[in-house]
């Protein structure tokens, strides 16, 4: 009950108290006379009468707030226009007091809310992650990408302290809630690619100028994992390629010094200079390579492909390389179920991926190693193997054959005059064919590799 409701309690109360004294004290001494005693009735009522009237006016102020709260609320419902007057009294300065609060709390929200779906647009709109983070480092807004990354959903209301544990990243993050410093780091983190290793991620920070702004930080995560990968190989390749070329020129550079001291000795003069020739062809198939991987994984020689008889093509290559294989006592063999077999490819790629495959056996294979190069249509492919009855490949070593400059013996792989490029040269034939090639050995146990090739069909 209201301070009002208990005031108009008491007066009604006192009245009436009033009119039962009257009555009580009149009408005996009057000897019931009728005038006293309409007194006191008059007295009940005119109690009856101010709490009657006072509850009507206390009901009434009451309605009065009601449809002033009434008002106020209709004035401030989304969506609705303001057509309320309030009144003048009281009750109306209290609404209009309320209403101003209200507006002023509507247009903060309004401003936050609207500054966080802009945040959250924005991320969202990234491929890279994105993370937006308040003045504690507790996160405010991330898109999918960064969940991924963080590998925590949802990341919205996280530590990024406990997220990313990295002193690196609690270094940048420092720099960048204390002093808003803008700032960038490479570090792995958790998620790890097709190779077992940890994804590398470029750190972005960025300040929000804003001081209003609920977000105080921005962090962009860019995966350049495979940035640093090609870095890291290009690195290899080149320490590889000065290797390779400082070796022969070293050999070449030792028989000329030979060369001035040995010009009375007909023998030793004959000896240098064949192994000046020898290391210098090494050179030029080293720089031929090169400029031929050069060339195919810049995709400047583009795929023409062509219906042609891959059988007379692999009878050419045994012939140009039969009399190295004689002189190891190895044969060569090709095994075929026809004379023609037709593909569709290109053939001066195939050709030198073909030749490639038999020189590596002939290289490798070892004296009186008999090397068979199969060749047998099935299912619309012609699958073609070449094998041979050599030393093999160790088995941990097949997964790295393929990298430039590999070599399962170093030294003996030098000796046989090769550039550590042809397995390569292969791979990246295959892979512009849109095939890949299959190798299978082990020690003792020979090598072969296979791979296949679509058959031409009569109107191709």
């Amino acid at each position: 009950m209201s301070a009002v409701d208990r005031i108009s309690v008491r007066v009604g109360v006192y009245t009436m108290l009033v009119g039962v004294v009257v009555n009580a004290l009149v009408w005996p001494n009057v000897g019931g006379r009728k005038e006293w005693g309409a007194i006191g009735l008059l007295g009940l009522a005119i109690g009856a009468v101010a709490t009657l009237a006072t509850r009507i006016v206390t009901l009434r102020a009451n309605t009065r707030f009601a449809n002033s709260l009434a008002s106020f609320v209709n004035a401030n419902t989304p969506g609705k226009e303001r057509r309320v007057a309030f009144d003048d009294d009281d009750t109306g300065a209290i609404s209009r007091a309320l209403t101003e609060v209200f507006d002023r709390w509507r247009a903060e929200t309004l401003r936050v809310s609207s500054a966080h779906v802009a945040d959250a647009c924005m991320l969202a709109a990234l491929t890279e992650g994105a993370v937006g983070i308040d003045s504690r480092g507790i996160v405010i807004a991330a898109n999918a990408p960064v969940e991924r990354i963080a590998g925590v959903t949802p990341l919205v209301g996280r530590d990024i302290y406990e997220i990313f544990r990295q002193s690196a990243t609690h270094d940048l993050l420092r720099d960048l809630l204390t002093h808003a410093r803008p700032g960038e780091i490479e570090i792995p983190i958790g998620e790890t690619g097709a190779e077992g290793s940890a994804r590398v991620y470029r750190i972005n920070a960025a300040p929000v100028q804003d001081p209003s702004a609920p977000i105080r930080g921005v962090l962009v995560f860019t995966d350049i994992t495979a940035y640093v990968r090609t870095q890291r190989m290009r690195r290899d390749f080149f320490d590889s390629a000065s290797h390779e070329l400082q070796t022969p020129l070293t050999s070449i550079i030792g028989y000329l010094e030979i060369l001035e001291e040995s010009a009375s000795d007909p023998e030793l003069f004959a000896r240098s200079v064949s192994a000046i020739a020898r290391q210098a062809q090494r050179m030029r198939t080293i720089v031929l390579d090169l400029l031929l991987l050069s060339r195919l994984e810049s995709a400047q020689w583009a795929v023409k492909r062509e219906r042609y008889d891959i059988v007379a093509q692999t009878r050419q290559i045994i012939e140009t390389l039969r009399p190295e294989a004689a002189s190891r006592s190895q044969t060569i063999t090709v095994d075929c179920a026809g004379s023609e077999l037709y593909v569709l490819a290109d053939a001066e790629k195939i050709g030198i991926a073909l030749t490639n495959l038999v020189d590596n056996a002939v290289k490798y294979a070892g004296e009186k190693a008999r090397i068979r190069i199969l060749l047998h249509a099935l299912d619309g492919a012609l699958r073609i193997k070449v094998a041979d009855t050599g030393v093999g490949i160790a088995r941990e070593n097949l997964d790295r054959i393929f990298e430039r400059f590999y070599r399962v013996e170093s030294s003996r792989s030098r000796d046989q005059g090769g550039s550590g490029l042809g397995l390569s040269i292969v791979r990246y034939i295959l892979a512009a064919h849109g095939e890949r090639i299959e190798v299978s050995s082990g020690p003792g146990e020979g090598t072969s590799f296979t791979f296949t090739l679509p058959v031409a069909q009569p109107h191709d």
